[in-house]
């Protein structure tokens, strides 16, 4: 890689190089002249105008991610992440099935309860801030409709109040939704708007996955409890003592305090019940964050490579302005000797600059209209054509391009009329 940068860097400079060559030995060594007088070149302005158009797509990818970052993070996901402790298990050896599921949790949930500062403790399976959907087919029982892909997931008492979500309709799982008793399930209101768009979903039958027959005992607000990428999902839970097969919960404590102060003895108390051993625990907000983690390096990297692309666009215009007064010198210092003011050689300059940049972005938008859809899937609450975006990513570029410009057109503006004749 090293090597491969490295050689196409060489002729990369040996290519380019060879354009300003070639225009020496047509103008200055067969002239004799020691400067030419002529604008930027039809190339260099190609080149530059090119550099800004590319720069563009950078700079409006790189404001795409970051606002998208932004809004990830100060999404409402529905539940409350401050204050929890995750706890995340593993059965110990020949534990792997507990006998009275019902039982062990509630002494589980009461020693957890008497620890300085605890409000409420609640179990499930794969979240909160799991990154990842396990979803299974949902439909009414009896009925002809196609069936709702909903997420699934396995809690226990109490999880709802303590996570922070919403009982819209019905009631909770308890503890006697064992495995002694019907099955039950509860819903989101998204799921339950589809599956019942005209009736009360409490007490309806619905079949889910293979498994048929449970009744829906209640209602709650939609959460991005998995992915937080995902709005509103539909989702039905499950009664976590209700299924035996799933035995390695995460364990969620609220807390009014600092939740990493109760980790350890949290973590002795689970050793001590002789079921479980914790593998980790963590604050509810570090674990969400941790799941943002491709997201922040996507907005990172691209931030970093759009920043490259300002620096080498106003370097690129600084350099071609710069070659263009040095060979517009003496038409610069008869012009000045004429009465020409130095704002009007600044002017000049920076109309050349501004009609490079603007024919740079004429060029840019439209492509970055057409490559921002191909990052659309990974935005999250913006459009990938934003306008707001665009606007301010081009008006970014312009403003470093033309104080790039305004730097050789300072320098142009100082040159002493008498100095640029004599240099003839």
């Amino acid at each position: 890689m090293l090597a491969f940068t490295a050689a196409v860097a060489v002729l990369t400079g040996v290519l380019f190089g060879l354009s300003p060559a070639w225009q020496i030995k047509a103008t200055t060594l067969q002239q004799g002249s020691r400067s030419a007088s002529g604008g930027t070149g039809a190339l260099g302005a190609l080149l530059v105008a090119a550099q800004v158009a590319f720069s563009l797509i950078l700079v409006i990818g790189a404001t795409l991610f970051v606002r998208s970052l932004g809004k990830l993070r100060t999404e409402d996901p529905g539940f409350r992440r401050e204050g929890v402790l995750v706890v995340s298990t593993f059965p110990q050896t020949g534990r792997e099935h507990i006998p009275n599921r019902a039982t062990y949790y509630q002494e589980l949930t009461s020693k957890l309860a008497q620890l300085p500062g605890v409000e409420s403790v609640g179990y499930s399976n794969m979240g909160p801030a799991y990154s990842y959907e396990l979803k299974t087919p949902v439909l009414p029982t009896h009925s002809s409709v196609a069936p709702m892909e909903a997420v699934q997931e396995w809690v226990g008492p109490g999880f709802f109040h303590m996570i922070g979500m919403r009982l819209l309709a019905g009631r909770e799982f308890d503890w006697r939704d064992d495995t002694t008793s019907p099955p039950v399930a509860i819903v989101s209101e998204s799921l339950a708007r589809r599956l019942f768009p005209n009736t009360n979903p409490i007490g309806q039958k619905i079949d889910i996955g293979t498994e048929k027959g449970f009744e829906i005992a209640g209602v709650v607000n939609s959460a991005s409890l998995w992915k937080p990428q995902s709005r509103e999902p539909m989702a039905v839970y499950y009664s976590l003592v209700q299924q035996p097969e799933y035995n390695q919960p995460q364990i969620s404590i609220r807390i009014a305090g600092d939740p990493i102060a109760i980790a350890p003895t949290a973590r002795r108390i689970l050793a001590s019940m002789g079921n479980h051993w914790a593998l980790a625990a963590q604050t509810l907000e570090a674990r969400s964050d941790r799941f943002l983690s491709a997201e922040r390096m996507i907005a990172v990297l691209s931030t970093f490579f759009g920043g490259l692309a300002l620096l080498l666009a106003s370097v690129g215009l600084y350099g071609l302005m710069s070659y263009a007064v040095t060979r517009r010198t003496s038409e610069i210092g008869i012009g000045m000797a004429l009465g020409a003011q130095r704002g009007n050689v600044l002017r000049l300059i920076l109309r050349e600059v501004s009609w490079l940049v603007l024919a740079g972005l004429a060029v840019g938008i439209p492509v970055a209209l057409a490559a921002s859809r191909l990052i659309s899937g990974m935005l999250f609450g913006i459009s990938a054509t934003d306008p707001v975006t665009i606007a301010s990513s081009a008006a970014i570029l312009l403003t470093v391009a033309l104080f790039a410009g305004y730097l050789s057109a300072r320098r142009a503006s100082r040159i002493d009329p008498m100095t640029a004749l004599r240099s003839e």
